[in-house]
């Protein structure tokens, strides 16, 4: 009994604990979450919005689901959540049916929004599906292919009705008129065709225009764009004739009518707004409704207000007679979900388009915005102290500035091209930034100064700081090694040997090794100060990846032909082989003259190894093998921790590749990504057993993209819908 009673507090502790903590989230951050997950940043990639009939709900169609708003005051009010991931979801009007697809896809899963049922699987396309519309009674689903048909299915049940043939290029576009009797459709044949929806018989073709935009409410009147991209073509849909043209400054990108049929508006790819008279054709206003392009515009049921969407990741309410901005809502975001956790943890910097937006790590809360690039940033660096932040961007520039205030400290310029992450020095005195054009720049960051300019147009450079920030290590395409005081600018002496490209050199700790190795096939180490090649460890077999552990001199060095090797920095000793090193590929006693007990092997032979990570307290090493088995391994004995980690039998990723194995700071936690084309999954592991302690599922296609919190407490996964999922640690 007392067993059982102190079970029931310790859960009722946890649940208690459990529900605290995610009450520090915002409502709609934890809406529609994947089992697991404590909360998520932004709200998805905006694809179409649409008022309820009522007008008092903006449905909001992201690539995470359908948010719901309150047309009054704009609170989120539910996420109604598609079911696959990686996907494009589209909800019919009644909201009753959805449908998920993914290019390069050739069918589309039908689903029953209310219980998530699936109902059926639309099959029959030959190549990639482009688009897919409900009919605007929620009866008939049109699928437009690259392979140049249409397919019209039963909504209900998924069942295929017809298909439409006669276009002689890929469909890339289709529209119901508003009585379902009509299908337009638009390819790139460059002439947009009419379709009887009962028999499927070609009624009129436009030569006028190219892409159907959306039929005027009462069915007389087709909008449709041309071949000349700043045009709107308004077609007669009973006669056929081109009505009117209306001419724009811009290339158009979304178009809608009133519910009235009396006003046209349209966006263009400089986020700006036109509105026709649609009877006269004579321009009524513009404004300038967003800072990037407009996705799509739609109209009130009452005609008074008109809702848009950008890709400034934001949707805004304005009213149409005097242009004013009603509502604003943000956190719509672009896909570009690249995330960093500030030094300390206690923040999480996102890059959202030409801004970085900081967020509290444990409340998910909005913190600062640092506005002033003009362009994409593409990348974030922050300074060892985690006061300083380094962006660089496509505008040309990096900046710094104040984690703290938010506040643009200094902006590096002189720059010739889009500007990369930036990276500070371990003493956060410089800053290397490293341009598309393959010019490297080393900063003062005290003077904004720039120290050294290393240009090489033809050759692409990679580089390294030491661990005491004197030296900067610049290695370039064709093999040379060249090391530069950071303090005067001044070059300390070229190493050359190397034939090829050579990746990021390695320092030792002490600072008198470097490690090069390059796509020769070799790796060398070098005397700094002397700048003499102490060893060349010629691997047979291209080199993967040639890893520094934390703890020590040791390097771990792994090939294509199955070797994981261990060896001293400063003698260029072999110590250790595993997991199926073949002695013809290497003829280890020919390099150094060890004992059979310093050349121990280490498992079985199987294929090549990809991938290798040292743990952070550099006491283990993992490994991925070409067929995507990951072992992780003491480096102390040699012996394996745990089995051959694969995934559960059963499991769709079964067959997906494993492209990056990550570990949390405090080494008790192995992350592996695994990818395919639809998606990704990324599990967890415990590093003394090697047991499966958690699966993160019930997302879109994350990439590599994912961080451990500093006190590896949490793990955050970005992904290309445009969100951030924050997960807890087991």
């Amino acid at each position: 009994m007392k067993n059982s009673v102190l079970m029931l507090m310790v859960f009722s502790i946890a649940l208690l604990s459990s529900s605290f903590a995610n009450a520090q989230y915002e409502p709609s951050m934890q809406m529609g979450l994947p089992d697991g997950a404590i909360a998520r940043f932004s709200k998805g990639v905006i694809s179409k919005i649409e008022y309820t009939a009522d007008g008092s709900q903006v449905a909001v169609t992201t690539s995470i689901g359908v948010w719901l708003h309150d047309a009054q005051t704009g609170k989120e009010l539910d996420l109604i959540k598609e079911k696959y991931s990686n996907s494009n979801a589209l909800f019919s009007p009644d909201h009753k049916r959805y449908v998920t697809y993914a290019n390069p896809i050739r069918y589309v899963q039908l689903w029953n929004s209310q219980n998530s049922k699936h109902i059926n699987t639309l099959t029959g396309h030959k190549e990639k599906i482009n688009t897919v519309e409900f009919s605007l009674d929620s009866k008939t689903i049109a699928t437009a292919s690259d392979d140049k048909t249409i397919r019209l299915w039963d909504a209900l049940t998924g069942n295929f009705l017809m298909v439409l043939t006669g276009h002689t290029e890929p469909v890339y576009a289709v529209n119901f008129s508003p009585d379902g009797e009509t299908i337009a459709s638009g390819s790139a044949d460059n002439t947009i065709r009419l379709w009887n929806m009962h028999t499927g018989k070609l009624i009129k073709t436009f030569t006028e225009a190219e892409h159907p935009i959306e039929f005027s409410p009462d069915g007389d009147v087709l909008l449709g764009t041309s071949r000349n991209p700043r045009q709107l073509q308004m077609l007669n849909v009973i006669t056929g004739e081109l009505i009117k043209t209306l001419y724009w400054t811009n290339l158009v990108s979304s178009a809608a009518f009133s519910a009235d049929s009396n006003v046209i508006a349209a966006g263009d790819i400089d986020g700006t707004i036109g509105l026709w008279d649609a009877t006269t054709g004579q321009t009524i206003k513009s404004f300038k409704a967003h800072s990037d392009t407009v996705l799509d515009v739609v109209f009130s049921p009452d005609g008074k207000t008109l809702a848009t969407a950008g890709q400034d990741d934001t949707m805004r309410w304005w009213d149409i007679h005097t242009a004013e901005n009603i509502k604003t809502f943000s956190e719509y975001l672009d896909g570009r979900s690249y995330m960093k956790y500030s030094p300390d943890g206690k923040t999480i910097a996102i890059i959202r388009h030409d801004q970085i937006w900081l967020r509290d790590a444990t409340t998910g809360k909005h913190v600062k915005t640092f506005k002033g690039h003009t362009q994409y940033i593409m990348g974030i660096g922050f300074s060892a102290s985690g006061d300083t932040i380094a962006t660089g961007s496509a505008d040309k520039t990096a900046r710094l500035w104040n984690a703290q205030t938010g506040e643009s400290i200094r902006t590096l310029t002189g720059h010739t091209d889009t500007v990369y992450t930036p990276v500070f020095s371990p003493d956060g005195n410089q800053l290397v930034t490293h341009c598309n054009d393959n010019v490297l720049r080393l900063w003062d960051l005290n003077t904004g100064k720039n120290i050294v300019t290393y240009q090489n147009e033809k050759q692409r450079v990679t580089f390294t700081f030491s661990p005491d920030s004197r030296i900067l290590a610049i290695a370039t395409e064709a093999g040379e090694v060249m090391l530069w005081n950071t303090n005067t600018g001044k070059k300390i002496r070229t190493f050359v040997g190397h034939s090829h490209y050579v990746h990021p050199p390695l320092f030792s700790s002490n600072e008198n090794t470097i490690v090069t190795h390059s796509r020769d096939r070799s790796v060398r180490l070098w005397n700094v100060h002397t700048g003499k090649n102490i060893n060349t460890l010629n691997i047979m077999g291209t080199v993967n990846a040639v890893l520094h552990a934390p703890d020590g001199d040791l390097i771990a060095i792994t090939s294509h032909e199955e070797t994981v090797s261990m060896w001293n920095v400063e003698t260029g000793q072999l110590l250790k082989e595993f997991e199926g090193h073949k002695k013809r590929d290497i003829d280890v006693g020919r390099l150094f003259s060890l004992g059979k007990k310093q050349r121990r092997r280490f498992g079985a032979p199987s294929e090549h190894i990809r991938i290798a990570r040292y743990s952070p307290n550099g006491k283990s090493v993992t490994t991925v093998r070409n067929n995507n088995k990951v072992q992780m391994w003491d480096i102390s004995t040699g012996k394996r921790i745990g089995k051959l980690i694969n995934p559960p039998k059963g499991d769709p990723s079964d067959d997906l590749t494993v492209t990056g194995i990550v570990y949390s700071p405090d080494g008790n936690t192995l992350a592996t990504v695994q990818l395919g084309n639809l998606g990704g999954t990324v599990r967890l592991w415990d590093t003394s057993t090697g047991k499966l302690l958690k699966t993160l599922k019930g997302y879109t296609y994350c990439g590599n993209s994912l961080k451990f919190s500093p006190d590896s407490k949490t793990i955050a996964t970005g992904h290309w819908d445009g969100t951030v999922l924050l997960w807890d640690i087991p």
